[in-house]
């Protein structure tokens, strides 16, 4: 078992525990049942924080204690009757289908080449893919289940790995928050807008149609959309990459001057390479002395440095 899968079975005994304490704290105004309830959602919380186990498990297990341990069998049960419940379960088959028949990377890859190779341009392809699914899938979490994919192969496509650069975070913000404004547009979601809409009508007394929802939102909304990929890209995207001053290279790297290679730095950098090599089928690299290189897959260099594929060079 890997050490850090370890130390998070170990946070979530403790946490369990903790949380069974809770059961002989006095809560004020609950009685046991709703005592239960809440504490069986306090630990569902934390466990889908620690994540020990998959979430989904973490959530059959605090259902099955609600229906055996607290009598809930019919208000466990009782979401399967709401058709959002279906049309995320359904949209997840679709978002499943999508990244295991590889028809999320081939639509990745047809949006990289129409779009080009860049983070912006793939901020603004995800965003107009989102829009449009708004038209046919109502609910937040459906269309997520269907873009996330397709966005997690957009980002294997320029060489991003997931948690290790600011393109990764960029592209996967501009969806969340451009699919939260076409909620807003279109007005869809399961829950949210239906609330709000049914306040709007116990206040002015009035009832708004789809049409003249989208009417009376299409000008601010619109405005909004059009701005976060950019935003995205100039608040979360890469910034700026720069070589090592030739005084720092020695302490840092271990290399003099001329014999600097990626591979053996005495200190780990982040370490980028042109995108357009990885279609080479071999690149030389310093071998970390002058005069002398190596061939390698530039493959095999990106995985075994880490580096991440960008673009570096500038056509004039």
């Amino acid at each position: 078992m890997k050490k850090q899968q370890r130390n998070r079975l170990i946070v979530a005994a403790v946490l369990t525990v903790l949380c069974a304490l809770l059961a002989l704290v006095p809560f004020t105004g609950l009685e046991a049942q709703g005592k239960g309830v809440l504490i069986v959602f306090v630990w569902a919380i934390l466990m889908w924080i620690v994540r020990p186990i998959p979430e989904y498990l973490i959530g059959v297990l605090a259902a099955a204690v609600l229906a055996i341990f607290f009598g809930m069998k019919t208000n466990v049960v009782s979401g399967f009757s709401s058709s959002g419940w279906w049309l995320c379960l359904w949209a997840g088959f679709i978002g499943s289908a999508i990244k295991f028949s590889g028809l999320g990377e081939r639509v990745a890859y047809w949006i990289l080449v129409k779009m080009g190779k860049t983070e912006l341009m793939a901020n603004y392809a995800t965003s107009i893919a989102n829009t449009v699914l708004s038209l046919m899938i109502p609910s937040n979490t459906a269309r997520g289940a269907v873009m996330s994919p397709i966005c997690d192969n957009i980002c294997e496509g320029m060489g991003y790995k997931r948690g290790e650069h600011k393109g990764d975070a960029a592209i996967m913000l501009s969806n969340l928050f451009t699919n939260t404004t076409n909620t807003w547009l279109f007005y869809t979601a399961v829950g949210a807008n239906a609330i709000g809409m049914a306040l709007v009508t116990e206040v002015t007394g009035q009832e708004i149609s789809w049409t003249g929802w989208l009417q009376a939102t299409f000008i601010p909304a619109g405005i909004t959309l059009l701005p976060i990929p950019i935003l995205c890209h100039l608040l979360f995207g890469a910034k700026k990459v720069e070589m090592i001053h030739v005084r720092e290279l020695l302490p840092l790297t271990g290399y003099i001057r001329g014999g600097c290679s990626p591979v053996g730095m005495k200190t780990k950098l982040p370490t980028f390479i042109q995108r357009d090599c990885l279609e080479l089928e071999e690149m030389f690299v310093s071998a970390g002395q002058r005069g002398l290189q190596v061939a390698i897959a530039p493959r095999a260099l990106v995985d075994f440095t880490q580096a991440t594929p960008t673009d570096l060079t500038i056509e004039k």
